[in-house]
């Protein structure tokens, strides 16, 4: 499995923010930057690799500019995870280790026909 780590301001200046802007909420430029987010898990869908969003939470991030990444993430079937880790320690983080270990130990039950169908359905998205 494979951890994207995704920050909402990289979404930003993927959607065409200025680096001296990015403390300002802008949803549309975060909805914009997430081509750069499905292009990376396409990669790993594409090798057979299952993945899994975590979202590197900051201080200046909005909720609604959480949710576009965490809804888009939906759609495409992957689990995406705010990591508050920087404000709340290891607590800020406990989602994304329990996915993974619970992945790990179940017996790896996502199985290579269901990441391709997932694959699939991501090509026809971004087309």
């Amino acid at each position: 499995m494979t951890v994207v780590v995704a920050t909402v301001r990289a979404l930003k200046m993927h959607g065409g923010v200025a680096k001296n802007n990015l403390a300002a909420e802008d949803v549309s430029a975060v909805h914009a930057g997430l081509c750069n987010l499905r292009r990376h898990i396409e990669n790993m869908l594409k090798f057979g690799v299952p993945v899994v969003v975590a979202i590197n939470h900051f201080t200046s991030d909005t909720q609604a500019e959480v949710d576009v990444i965490v809804r888009e993430c939906g759609e495409l079937g992957i689990s995406a995870h705010l990591c508050t880790h920087w404000a709340e320690g290891a607590e800020g983080t406990r989602a994304l280790p329990m996915k993974l270990l619970r992945w790990l130990t179940v017996g790896q039950h996502i199985s290579i026909r269901s990441i391709r169908t997932r694959y699939r359905s991501l090509k026809r998205l971004i087309r």
